[in-house]
């Protein structure tokens, strides 16, 4: 017996130690995964931080997707992720593998050893912490490189949405694109097209009152279009096959003929600024809680930032705009009675308020006997962009500015002057249902896109947009994964 316990006694101590061996593994495994958990997440951090850091560097220097590109990436990238205790780096641009990839995405991937303790009983001397991050390089063409410098959106109204009154005339030194698909209701862009005296198949885009007139470089509907009161709309060039581009029989009666030129049942333009970031309430300094009012006899320097409530300025307030953004929260943009406004470098953008995600964003109404001067900031992601309505707003931007002195300034042919000269840049009101509203005559270097376009100014509105003031792609990075 005393031999049969010494035996059980040594079983015991063996299986004790294998036990203890087993104890000790799991401690190790706990406490190192415990410090790997931690060093997995130091280099996620130092990841992101590396990845936009390559992302800030590139935009910085805008470079392109080539070996310099991946030079500044790569060299950017290493400094962040060094400083953050994370010296091994790989960066690629452009990103290969996954679904970002290309030249749009830079990956980078940073890693260091991390030193073991109990795991070294298991032979598990060191383990790899390390992280992947992309950040997205999104490339900006200049505002002014939209196909259309004269755009009305709206694809599901049968009705027209580029509608010119009151004997007015629209002349567009560019391009006039109309994606009303009225006269084009069967689907069929092989189906005869009707023509009338004045007529082409349907009124996409609309002419009323004597004397009125489009012309522009090129005309293009998705549907048909037609004038009134003996009315012309011509294009000075076309795009287009000769099939698409049928008079109506009061063009080919004239002495001699007129050829229109207009190209009808052409697709559907998407929204050429669909890309074109929309500023964040969170990002600028609150400058009013409530409407801010201007009045009175008095002059008025503002900073760019969040009005809540939005901004009216009335009277004969004078007021500047100092260079920046001028977020109108849940609020209008007004400026009536013979107030003035100038603003150069500014973007004036109607949004929703903080949190909110159904829209809320009021007009932007510029009707003042005051002078109006305003154009868009030159440089950075909101460059060419002068007024802008938030794409879930249905309502409008009205543009009737009537200083005398302003509206009565003469210029060479193209150069801005008249009531609506002082204002430059791109108007943009996106929604199908928002409309924007010009009553004023004169040469603008304006680019306007919107769901729907009204003129009813009585005389000649012409619209000679050129982006001199953002020829430059722009650029801005996120992190994306």
């Amino acid at each position: 017996m005393t031999g049969e316990r010494r035996l059980q006694s040594g079983q015991a101590l063996a299986l004790f130690v294998v036990i203890l061996f087993g104890l000790a593994a799991m401690a190790g495994l706990l406490i190192d995964g415990g410090t790997a958990w931690v060093n997995r997440r130091q280099a996620q951090t130092a990841a992101d931080l590396a990845a936009l850091a390559a992302g800030k560097a590139v935009t910085d220097a805008q470079a392109t997707c080539n070996a310099s590109g991946l030079a500044i990436a790569q060299a950017a990238a290493a400094e962040s992720a060094t400083i953050n205790g994370f010296p091994t780096v790989s960066v690629q641009y452009p990103a290969s593998g996954g679904s970002k990839s290309g030249c749009d995405y830079i990956r980078v991937s940073v890693s260091r050893p991390m030193s073991t303790t109990f795991s070294r009983l298991l032979g598990q001397n060191s383990w790899t912490a390390g992280a992947t991050a992309v950040t997205q390089i999104v490339r900006l063409a200049a505002i002014g490189s939209p196909r259309c410098n004269f755009c009305s959106l709206n694809a599901t109204n049968q009705n027209h949405t580029l509608l010119v009154q009151l004997g007015s005339t629209l002349i567009v030194d560019g391009e006039i694109y109309v994606n009303s698909s009225n006269g084009n209701r069967d689907g069929d862009p092989n189906s005869p097209v009707k023509l009338k005296d004045w007529h082409v198949g349907g009124d996409g885009f609309d002419i009323f009152g004597t004397g009125g007139r489009i012309e522009a470089d090129y005309i293009n509907v998705v549907g048909g279009w037609e004038t009134h009161d003996n009315n012309i709309a011509v294009a000075r060039n076309a795009k287009c096959a000769e099939a698409q581009r049928p008079n109506p029989l009061a063009y080919d009666a004239m002495k001699p003929p007129l050829k229109a030129n207009i190209c009808i049942r052409q697709p559907v333009l998407p929204d050429p600024l669909g890309s074109f970031p929309t500023p964040n309430v969170n990002d600028f300094t609150v400058r009013t809680t409530k409407i801010a009012k201007y009045s009175g006899n008095a002059a008025y320097v503002l900073e760019p930032g969040v009005y809540v409530g939005g901004i009216e300025i009335s009277g004969t307030a004078q007021v500047i705009l100092n260079p920046g953004v001028y977020y109108m929260s849940n609020g209008v943009f007004s400026v009536k009675g013979d107030a003035s406004v100038t603003g150069n470098g500014v973007l004036i953008y109607s949004g929703p308020s903080a949190g909110s995600k159904k829209g809320g964003a009021k007009m932007i109404d510029i009707t003042t006997n005051g002078t109006v001067v305003l154009s868009p900031m030159t440089t950075g992601i909101y460059a060419g962009m002068t007024l802008f309505l938030d794409r879930a707003s249905t309502e409008s931007i009205i543009i009737q500015p009537s200083n005398k002195a302003q509206c009565a300034s003469t210029a060479a042919v193209g150069v801005a002057q008249g009531c609506i000269g002082g204002i430059s840049g791109t108007i943009y009101a996106a929604n199908a249902s928002a409309t924007v509203i010009v009553k004023a005559a004169g040469t603008a270097n304006l680019q306007v896109i919107s769901g729907k376009i009204l003129i009813q100014n009585g005389s000649t509105a012409r619209f000679t947009y050129k982006s001199g003031f953002a020829t430059e792609t722009t650029y801005y990075y996120e992190l994306v994964e």
